[in-house]
């Protein structure tokens, strides 16, 4: 796999994914050669090729936080947000000490509600009842993330995660929490 990583630091991407193929066939349970074949596949935008691989491992080993989290990677990328959470959760269940695990949970969280927003936003002025349930689970869920939002900024005051966190407190009445 040093070869593979030379390979795609040079750009030369035909040639690394010619070696993954090959590494692929020789040993096709090695987690390293799994999570490289998982990154080919994210970066060239196929998650769902990658998601082959990653749920053949973890049915191998489902305790593996390495699968866990690439698991959730992906489900992210395909927008299958219960199931990245899923995923991450289980990686911090494994790890819980993870910044990324939980930085990266955080992010599904903050997705899910910005997907209702726009929901939220989409919907008539007619439909007060369906914005009223809309805006519900949209509250839910940052009630809910906000611990795994609140640990993660702990460990690493990371801008982006300050800005999710001040908007889940601002949609959530709690300004007073706002960090400055």
């Amino acid at each position: 796999l040093n070869l593979y990583g030379l390979y795609t630091k040079a750009g030369k991407m035909a040639e690394a994914s010619k070696l993954m193929e090959v590494a692929k066939v020789k040993f096709p349970n090695d987690p390293t050669v799994i999570l490289a074949e998982t990154k080919i596949h994210l970066d060239n935008k196929e998650p769902a090729k990658a998601l082959i691989s990653i749920e053949a491992a973890l049915k191998n080993d489902p305790n593996s936080f390495a699968m866990q989290y690439a698991a959730g990677m992906v489900y992210n990328q395909m927008e299958e947000y219960k199931k990245a959470e899923l995923a991450y959760k289980r990686a911090l269940d494994i790890k819980a000490d993870s910044y990324d695990a939980l930085y990266n949970l955080s992010m599904v969280y903050n997705n899910i509600a910005a997907v209702l927003n726009t929901k939220m936003n989409d919907l008539p002025l007619s439909a007060q009842t369906e914005y009223e349930k809309a805006k519900a689970e949209r509250d839910a869920i940052l009630t809910g993330a906000l611990p795994t939002l609140e640990k993660a900024y702990a460990v690493e005051s990371d801008k982006s995660l300050k800005r999710v966190l001040n908007n889940a407190y601002q949609i959530l009445g709690m300004n007073d929490k706002k960090i400055k």
